[in-house]
Parts: C-alpha cells; sequence; structure tokens
C-alpha cells in the first residue's frame, strides 16, 4: 500500500475539466468469499443541480460501460479501464491502484459533453443495484454498428494504419500515437527503477538509524548524545522525503504516463474502427458500382470527420497536460532537496564547521546519495 504523502502534497496533473461534475471512486473492498469480487463505491456530484450520488459497483460494471460506449459511440476516444488481472485482485495495492484508474476513467467520461448525457453513463453513477442490472442487462439497439464494422474487416488485418489512406492526416495519427507510446512505456520503465533504488534507500536510512540509536544508548557525552540525536532525526525525514518521492513517482508520475497510455491506446481504437470503413470504400473505388462508391464515401466521411475532431480535442488537452506535467515533477524535486537540506543544515550546525561550503560538504558526506 502506498503510504500517503507527508511532506510533499502535488494537485493532480491530469484531470479533465469537468465542471457539470465531481467523481470519485473510493473504498475498494473485497465482498464474500466462495466467488467473491471487488466492490467500489462511487460519489458524484452534480453541479447543476447540486444532486449528489453514492453507488455501489463492480469491476464487471465498469466493464460494461465502457463497452457500451465504445459501441454506440465509435468515433469517440472512450477511455480505457485498467486491464483484468488473473490474480491478486484482492490485494490493497492493486484495488487502490484501480480505484484510481476508475476514478480517471470516470472523470473523463463525465468531462465529455456527450458521453456524460449518455442514458447507461447516468443510471451507471446513480442508480440503485435493481435499476442498474436491469439496464445493464438490457440490449442496445445501436449494438449493430461495431457488428458491421467486424463484418467488413472478416479476413483482413486489423490494423490501424492503411498506407493507400484516402486521409493521409489518419496515417500520420496513427504513427505518431505508435511512437508516443513507446516512449511513454520506456519513461514507465525508468520510472519504476528510480522508485525501486529509493525505496532501497529508504531500507538504508531505516537501518543506519537503528545503528545510531543502539550508538547513542551508550553515549554518556551529552553533547554527542544531541548531535547522534539530530543526525537521526535529520536522516528519518530523509526517509520521509524520499517516500513521499516514492509516492509522487508512483501515482503522479507513473499513474499518469499510464493514464497517458491508456488514452492512447483509446484513440488507437478509435483508429483501428476506422479501418474497414476505409477498406470498403477502396474496395468500392475499385468497383463499377457506382452507389456502393457513394455509400462507402459518406459513411467514411461521416466517421472521419467525427474521429478527428474527437481526437484533436483530445490530443490538444493533452499537450497542455504534458507541461503541467514536468512542471510538477520538478516541483516535487525541488521541495524535498529544499526540506532535505535545510534539516541537515539544522542537524550538522552543531558539528559541522562554519561556513556554507563547509556545511554542504558535511551534507554531501552524510546524505551522499543526493
Amino acid at each position: 500500500m502506498i503510504a500517503e504523502p507527508k511532506h510533499i502534497r502535488l494537485m493532480p496533473v491530469f484531470t479533465p475539466d469537468t465542471k457539470a461534475y465531481t467523481v470519485n471512486v473510493t473504498n475498494p473492498r473485497k465482498v464474500g468469499e466462495k466467488n467473491a469480487y471487488v466492490a467500489y463505491t462511487i460519489k458524484t456530484t452534480n453541479h447543476s443541480d447540486k444532486n449528489f450520488n453514492e453507488v455501489d459497483r463492480r469491476y464487471s460494471d465498469f466493464d460494461w460501460l465502457c463497452e457500451h460506449l465504445k459501441s454506440v459511440y465509435p468515433s469517440f476516444v472512450v477511455p480505457q479501464i485498467p486491464e483484468k488481472t488473473l490474480s491478486g485482485n484482492f490485494e490493497e495495492s492493486l484495488m487502490a491502484f484501480r480505484a484510481r484508474e476508475l476514478t480517471r476513467f470516470l472523470q473523463r467520461v463525465l468531462a465529455h459533453p456527450v458521453m456524460a448525457e449518455d442514458e447507461a453513463v447516468q443510471t451507471f453513477i446513480s442508480a440503485g443495484e435493481s435499476e442498474f442490472t436491469a439496464r445493464r442487462n438490457r440490449k442496445d439497439g445501436k449494438e449493430g454498428f461495431l457488428t458491421i464494422l467486424k463484418q467488413r474487416a472478416a479476413g483482413l488485418t486489423s490494423t490501424s494504419r492503411i498506407d493507400n489512406d484516402p486521409e493521409p492526416w489518419f496515417t500520420e495519427k496513427a504513427d505518431d500515437v505508435l511512437n508516443r507510446e513507446v516512449l511513454l512505456t520506456q519513461m514507465v520503465g525508468t520510472t519504476q527503477k528510480m522508485i525501486n533504488q529509493y525505496q532501497a534507500m529508504i531500507k538504508k536510512y531505516v537501518a543506519h538509524v537503528a545503528s545510531l540509536r543502539e550508538f547513542m544508548d551508550v553515549v554518556t557525552n551529552a553533547t554527542l548524545k544531541t548531535a547522534i540525536d539530530n543526525q537521526c532525526k535529520a536522516l528519518e525525514q530523509s526517509k520521509e522525503l524520499l517516500e513521499d518521492i516514492v509516492c509522487q513517482l508512483t501515482v503522479t508520475v507513473n499513474g499518469n504516463l499510464i493514464d497517458y497510455i491508456h488514452e492512447l491506446q483509446a484513440i488507437n481504437a478509435v483508429l483501428e474502427r476506422r479501418v474497414p470503413l476505409v477498406r470498403a470504400y477502396l474496395s468500392a473505388k475499385n468497383g463499377s458500382e457506382s452507389s456502393a462508391l457513394s455509400e462507402a464515401q459518406s459513411a467514411l466521411d461521416t466517421f472521419s470527420n467525427a474521429a478527428r475532431a474527437e481526437i484533436e480535442q483530445v490530443t490538444d488537452l493533452r499537450r497542455n497536460d504534458m507541461e503541467r506535467f514536468f512542471t510538477v515533477i520538478a516541483q516535487a524535486y525541488k521541495t524535498f532537496y529544499t526540506l532535505n537540506g535545510r534539516r541537515w543544515d539544522d542537524a550538522l550546525g552543531h558539528v559541522a564547521p562554519a561556513g556554507p561550503a563547509a556545511t554542504q560538504d558535511a551534507i554531501n558526506d552524510a546524505d551522499g546519495a543526493f
């Protein structure tokens, strides 16, 4: 379980503009023993009418809503939910991670002017269990669209990129999405290595403090005893600051990077849903029936125009988020070094030589990792 930060608190980075709603997925918990599942509490406030709702949903309910939105709005960038796992579903860290990811999912859905007002979405965030179950079990007539796309794509290799696409913008976007996902995945791996290193340092700090405390028990000189105690307190705060950094790297950095990767995957899913329409158009173009070509052209244009507008809007919002993302991380490290240095200044002031340079040398000797 990730500890709450004690010294370094940062605002969320990728928070959609949900002025109409405030939503939070909380209290993940195991329900039952045989056929056990994880339940989540969804707390939603509609600011337009000041209406507050609190409902319980399970992971499969979120999965149903996500698939429903993809089916009804195939040209929309539908946010993703965390992937299913075969084991470890009841581990506290995984349940907490999923709660954060599911909160982001609903934030993005409720920030969308069309999806937010979808009848199934409104039922999901407000209806009681029996009403929601009845809605979930009801078939949607609009689901046939994806079936049509799948039929058109039958026997063809699924891809989001077609070299002879009549609209080059979509080819360029498919390449851009792929490159971004590769880069962000590498960043997640690098961040995880940093997290592992910091966690190892935390263990060393704990062991060092324990050794100093044992030594202090046998020291009789009051001045030395005070100096050791001050250094122990400095090391303990350094440990707490490192724990805060680990929390921020896990939640703010990797959590948001993974969120961005999921959004790129959602964009790619839209591009993939467009592929059967492109292939149908190219096939009709090579045929002899003008009516078939006109129908294919109309279907492709309708989907492409809606998809392009949706993707451009999401991309523009994310561009601003990425600028804010790096600013927030820089602020976290600035706070870390400022507080850590200040505490060591206080601790070593009793024993270190006077002067800024000498004090810095002492800090570096005592806390060489930084």
